[in-house]
């Protein structure tokens, strides 16, 4: 039943057509399936390193276009455009725009901020004296009463441009500066800016013809009034000219980090003004971590302006985009998080699901559309299944999901939750993954029924409003979405055994050859899907890679689009001094990502200790250590690859190498285990060398003790989480150096951390101890779930009461003693430990 269910889904609703090439159906005809079992503004010391670390790093570049010629007069134009092009808010504006110019009609001055900053980038002549009368007739359909803060800045935005340019007309704003000169009696005021605002001021000379203005006066004195009466803010205090101009400043700048420090210099700072802030793809760890620290002091506002905006967006959108489905500010957090900090995806959604009253039925997509990037890793560093924090974000969101379709019967779970539950659950319980896939079917059958049905035809269950006033372009679109990630999990699911092996590896092998460019361009999660499958079944040996990332490079060469993610893959998965020698003189430094950096830097520290191909020329080692030095110190990341790749090679420099670094940038997992990989690794005879005026194994402990959580909430406090990687280093270091006190108390370290123990590394910390002590755990540990199996089955509290009275008691006499004696209070959570069984 699977097989033809999954054949059915394949070539039946997959849309191959769309897809792939003609080669495909036939590649993989043969597949088969077989039925199987919180803070607030950024911190002081974030804003100084990120001021300290600004040479270079994140230095203005000129536009470098022909449009900016000698004839412009104002830097600040050139300064906007760099900044907006590379916002995806932007990009999405500018996209839908292109097929659709109602988008730009109806927005132009309207009291969409983001839409107006990026049609004024669009327009770069704007402020030139010889533009011509298009380029500059932005027409307006309405300033909506100039009922919000955005649109009265939107007003002092068309009186500042008005101000540098005398042809710039706009007949509706001079309208509405009519009424608020007439109506409301607002006259020209003088602005008050301090000298180091006027210095500082990003219009430069021009900031003196700008305040001087009587229209600028005007729409900057309603501003105030506007903010003051939403905000409940003095008009001269946290209102005050000097902080509007601050404001403007922060959203011309091109660089992130100067507009973080220009935010800064004002305390206090309106949530629109925050928000296009949070719209910019954050470049380092240390915007990250500010942006996250306004997004959780402002996430109820945020929240509903990026629902606005998102909603603004879609009722231009001509096509089905999938970067429209999950709000774009929110989801620019949630991308870098899922890159680079998967620790932090929980409290993300905690901010997004439960602070904001967002999670109804509006927002049943946007949940659906989590769920699915939650089913598969981004970060490149778990390539067979994804991590813990996805399967705790997952639950989060199937519990919200599960109450809005309780509150709300007309809604059904949608196809890309389940698909997403499937993915997940595939590495676990492929049972329950393969029941989820076949809901899934049923519940895109029932989807297309309702979105293609007939006129004739007539309905009897509820319509589901994803479907109601919807295009059948974009249903077609969305069709198309739903096949693509029905593929993926296909993929994943196709049963292999040694008959079929060849078959499913040669099958797999077409799709990596036919998918079309479109499709990768949008879903290069199927390049993951494919590597994932072939690397969980040990299919994918080093030529068939090899082969793989050729023909990507060649894609890469014909269309330029390059994914982080699956170059990860290629490097996470080749042994080949070739490959990366290849990724590094035919890919532009600019597409690789700090992961990717830190990935190659990793791999060539491996490549350096093991014999290297004989028509390879070059040294990894020297490469690894020039790349880090090209990288800069600014990534944990790349500092976690460097330290943990020299500790192999330079073990007596670690703590010097350590100490070097930033706070920011050094304290992770990877960097603690560096520490005692490189104690462990020190030649005989040496290991009496002093570490920062201690013994080396003293220093290690130190900063494990220092920098690692005791409780399983310390994570908030800026403490890292252990895994396995670490304490299995932590605990050979331990008993290298007979540190008896330590190791008995590791299993009360994991309690206290709620840890999920794993069977390898409940091993590794068992061989530490003799014979009869590992032997008694184990037994004590077996005997209490079987006692409390049969306590659980009992029905009644006599019943409960009576049986434990015959059940033998379980204690220990060795050394865990203590810890036995605290398996009632701590089965909670000792009893998901994965430990062995004989």
């Amino acid at each position: 039943m699977l097989k033809q269910a999954v054949n059915r889904r394949l070539f039946a609703n997959v849309g191959l057509g769309c897809l792939f090439g003609k080669s495909f159906k036939s590649s993989l005809h043969n597949s088969c399936f077989k039925n199987s079992k919180a803070s607030y503004l950024c911190t002081k010391r974030s804003l100084s390193t990120l001021n300290e670390n600004l040479n270079g790093t994140f230095s203005l570049t000129s536009a470098g276009s022909d449009s900016f010629n000698n004839q412009i007069q104002s830097e600040w134009m050139m300064k906007l455009n760099d900044k907006q092009l590379f916002q995806p808010y932007t990009k999405l504006f500018k996209k839908i725009s292109h097929t659709n110019d109602a988008l730009v009609k109806t927005s132009a001055w309207t009291s969409n901020l983001q839409h107006v900053l990026s049609i004024i980038s669009s327009n770069p002549l704007l402020l030139n004296d010889s533009t011509d009368k298009k380029i500059i007739d932005m027409s307006v359909k309405s300033f909506k009463g100039l009922k919000s803060e955005e649109s009265a800045l939107v007003l002092v935005f068309h009186c500042i441009i008005k101000s540098l340019c005398p042809k710039y007309e706009n007949q509706l704003a001079e309208e509405t500066l009519k009424i608020l000169k007439n109506q409301m009696k607002i006259e020209p005021h003088q602005l008050y800016l301090s000298e180091e605002s006027l210095k500082s001021s990003i219009f430069g000379k021009d900031i003196g013809t700008i305040i001087v203005n009587p229209d600028v006066q005007i729409s900057v004195q309603f501003l105030k009034r506007k903010i003051a009466e939403t905000q409940n803010w003095k008009l001269n205090v946290e209102c005050r000219d000097d902080n509007i101009f601050q404001w403007i400043n922060s959203l011309l700048e091109t660089s992130t980090t100067n507009s973080l420090l220009t935010l800064s210099k004002s305390k206090n700072k309106p949530a629109f003004i925050v928000y296009d802030l949070l719209l910019r793809q954050p470049k380092s760890e240390l915007e990250y971590k500010c942006f996250f620290e306004f997004y959780e002091s402002y996430s109820c506002e945020l929240n509903l302006i990026d629902q606005e905006k998102l909603h603004l967006l879609k009722q231009f959108d001509l096509n089905f985009d999938r970067n429209l489905i999950i709000p774009p500010m929110f989801k620019n957090l949630f991308d870098y998080a899922l890159r680079n900090k998967i620790d932090q995806i929980p409290i993300l959604l905690n901010l997004f699901l439960k602070e904001n009253h967002i999670a109804d039925k509006r927002t049943l997509d946007q949940l659906g559309e989590m769920m699915w990037i939650l089913s598969f890793d981004h970060s490149g560093e778990h390539i067979n299944s994804p991590s813990k924090y996805h399967q705790i974000s997952q639950t989060m969101l199937i519990k919200v999901i599960n109450e809005i379709i309780v509150s709300e019967r007309s809604l059904e779970l949608d196809v890309s939750t389940m698909l997403g539950v499937s993915n997940l659950a595939y590495f676990k319980n492929k049972s329950k993954s393969i029941k989820m896939f076949n809901a899934a079917q049923k519940q895109f059958d029932h989807w297309q029924i309702q979105s293609f049905k007939q006129p004739s035809f007539k309905r009897v269950t509820p319509t589901s409003p994803h479907t109601s006033n919807i295009s059948s372009s974009i249903l077609n679109e969305m069709k198309i979405d739903y096949n693509i990630k029905f593929l993926c999990n296909s993929i994943l699911l196709l049963s292999v055994d040694s008959e079929n092996c060849d078959i499913i590896k040669q099958d797999l092998c077409g799709i990596f050859a036919n998918i079309e460019p479109h499709v990768l361009f949008d879903y290069p999660e199927v390049y993951h899907f494919l590597f994932t499958k072939l690397h969980y079944h040990d299919m994918l040996d080093q030529n068939l890679n090899s082969n793989f990332f050729h023909q990507y490079l060649t894609r890469y060469k014909k269309d330029g689009f390059l994914s982080p993610l699956i170059l990860d893959t290629f490097i996470t998965t080749t042994n080949k001094f070739k490959i990366i020698q290849r990724i590094l003189e035919d890919i532009s430094w600019s597409d690789l990502d700090d992961n990717n950096i830190a990935h190659i830097i990793s791999k060539l520290y491996k490549i350096a200790q093991s014999p290297i191909e004989e028509d390879v020329v070059g040294d990894p080692l020297q490469i690894a250590r020039d790349l880090y030095t090209k990288a800069g110190t600014m990534s944990s990341r790349i500092n976690s690859a460097y330290l943990l790749g020299e500790a192999a090679f330079t073990p007596l420099e670690t703590c010097n190498r350590y100490m070097s670094l930033n706070d920011h940038f050094k304290v992770t997992t990877h960097t603690i285990s560096s520490l005692f990989i490189s104690v462990l690794r020190m030649p005989v005879g040496q290991q009496d060398i002093s570490w920062n005026d201690q013994k080396p194994i003293d220093f290690a402990l130190q900063e494990f003790n220092k920098q690692v959580a005791k409780e399983y909430g310390d994570v908030h406090d800026g403490l890292i989480y252990p895994n396995d990687q670490l304490f299995t280093v932590y605990i050979e270091s331990l008993q290298t150096f007979k540190r008896t006190k330590e190791l008995g108390q590791f299993l009360f370290k994991l309690v206290d951390l709620k840890y999920p123990l794993s069977e390898k590394l409940f091993r590794t910390y068992l061989d530490t101890f003799d014979t009869y002590d590992s032997r008694e755990l184990i037994d004590c540990l077996n005997l209490y779930q079987k006692n409390f199996e049969i306590l659980r089955a009992c029905g009644t509290e006599w019943k409960l009461k009576e049986t434990k009275k015959r059940l033998p008691v379980v204690k220990a006499k060795g050394k865990f003693e203590s810890f036995v004696k605290d398996l009632e209070m701590n089965w909670e959570i000792i009893g998901r430990w994965d430990w062995p069984k004989n």
